[in-house]
């Protein structure tokens, strides 16, 4: 298969399916959307800071500023900069003043973590208009590693897996982000990452630190997609088309996705509609995804199986 086709394919989630979106550290729509397992996977268009003493802001360092100035309307753009304090002080406009002091990551990411701000029900008009420039950037995102050889073969070998059926979606995640000796997608020649440089020579280090960054790009890539669901599905809830949330949830489920969002979103959207076995099948999902997860949640493992004893009318915690 054509390597641009697979990579299509792979972005796309599931075989056939829409492009859509996102990640879960909460049980609430609200705070859904999470951020990638990967601080960064590279430098934007712009370069992380913009260019030279330029850069006025988070926004003009990741070349969003000309997207803000259209997307969306004066009152809007003044009522996210009240709110996005990502700093903690109010007196402080990180989207539109200064240079950025942090590593601000893709656009995608950066995207990503900027929608988690507006989770209420009156911000939706605010939240599809940052939802659809993340769907952009993840398309403007495969055209980009479609020349680079070695992403693309840490892609190909990803969508091998998971078109196959070997493993699903978030198990490649885990498997690219451990990074270790087992077998994976360079043959033989896996990225043994930062620890085991010291040991190499000059050349040696060149190709492993390539190989680091191309797994570290693609495994964001794959891992957003998931993420992008979520987000995509908590719109889709706040527009009152529950069937169309469910269904993106119910992929990320099938993907394995180690958050519990849409577990539990699952669950009090099958339990309001009166559906009890598909709610419980929700959290057994949830319960064997997490057990075999790289950081298992004790905590949210009990939530779900009392969830399954109230739904089954049992008093006793299994």
């Amino acid at each position: 298969m054509d390597l641009l086709i697979v990579l299509r394919n792979l972005l796309r989630g599931h075989w056939g399916q829409p492009l859509h979106a996102t990640n879960g550290k909460s049980a609430t729509p609200e705070q859904a959307a999470g951020t990638s397992p990967t601080a960064s996977c590279g430098e934007t268009d712009q370069g992380r800071f913009g260019s030279g003493n330029d850069a006025q802001g988070d926004l003009a360092a990741l070349g969003l500023l000309d997207w803000w100035n259209t997307a969306f309307t004066p009152n809007e753009r003044e009522y996210i900069e009240t709110k996005y304090q990502p700093e903690g002080d109010d007196r402080y406009q990180p989207l539109t003043v200064g240079r950025p002091p942090r590593k601000l990551g893709t656009r995608t990411s950066f995207l990503i973590g900027l929608s988690n701000w507006f989770g209420s029900k009156s911000e939706t008009g605010i939240y599809r208009k940052i939802l659809r420039r993340i769907l952009d950037e993840q398309a403007e995102d495969y055209e980009t590693v479609v020349d680079d050889p070695l992403v693309l073969s840490v892609l190909h070998w990803a969508d091998d897996q998971m078109k196959r059926g070997a493993m699903p979606r978030q198990e490649v995640v885990n498997l690219l982000q451990r990074q270790g000796p087992a077998p994976g997608p360079f043959a033989g020649h896996y990225a043994r990452g930062i620890d085991a440089w010291p040991t190499m020579t000059g050349d040696e280090m060149q190709g492993d630190m390539k190989r680091t960054a191309a797994t570290t790009t693609a495994l964001q890539m794959i891992f957003e997609v998931m993420v992008v669901r979520n987000i995509e599905a908590i719109a889709l809830e706040r527009e009152g088309r529950q069937e169309e949330a469910m269904k993106l949830y119910e992929q990320n489920t099938a993907d394995a996705f180690d958050g519990p969002h849409p577990y539990q979103r699952l669950l009090a959207l099958y339990t309001a509609s009166g559906r009890v076995e598909d709610a419980i099948r929700a959290c057994e999902a949830f319960i064997s995804t997490n057990l075999r997860g790289l950081r298992p949640d004790n905590a949210q493992t009990d939530h779900f199986r009392n969830a399954i004893n109230r739904l089954r009318g049992d008093d006793c915690v299994g």
